[in-house]
């Protein structure tokens, strides 16, 4: 049997175990939530991250299409600057061949109207000639 004084030590020893054991009981549950909570911020800040870089792709692509769209519009006005100058060539190239025409209609008209009068000039003279030789 035991005297009251090993008990005594017994059970100051199991107290101190007891103690210790807590102790390290306590230090490994805030050793695992310590792990746990960084573990959720690493999984928080890699989570942030990817919605950073997802947002940054995002960013990219509309930006993409939006460059897209401009080439676009830029050569649509382009080409619509260069139909406009191709049918003002056309018009000016239409208006001169429309001038030359009138000018030659015009002289065509003058150079009849000459032939004309010589024609009539020389129809009076033929008829005076033969009035004259009728009167011989």
């Amino acid at each position: 049997m035991k005297s009251f004084g090993q008990l005594s030590e017994d059970l100051e020893t199991r107290r101190q175990q007891l103690k210790q054991r807590q102790q390290q009981q306590v230090g490994g549950f805030k050793e695992k939530g310590a792990q746990v909570s960084q573990a959720a911020a690493e999984r928080s800040s890699a989570q942030r991250e990817r919605a950073k870089e997802a947002a940054e792709r995002a960013t990219a692509a509309r930006d993409a299409i939006k460059q897209r769209r401009q080439a676009a519009q830029d050569a649509r006005a382009e080409a619509e600057a260069r139909k406009k100058e191709r049918e003002d060539i056309s018009k000016e190239i239409a208006a001169s061949r429309e001038e030359k025409n009138a000018e030659r209609e015009q002289q065509k008209s003058t150079n009849d109207q000459k032939r004309m009068s010589k024609e009539r000039a020389q129809e009076k003279r033929r008829e005076a000639a033969q009035k004259a030789m009728r009167e011989a």
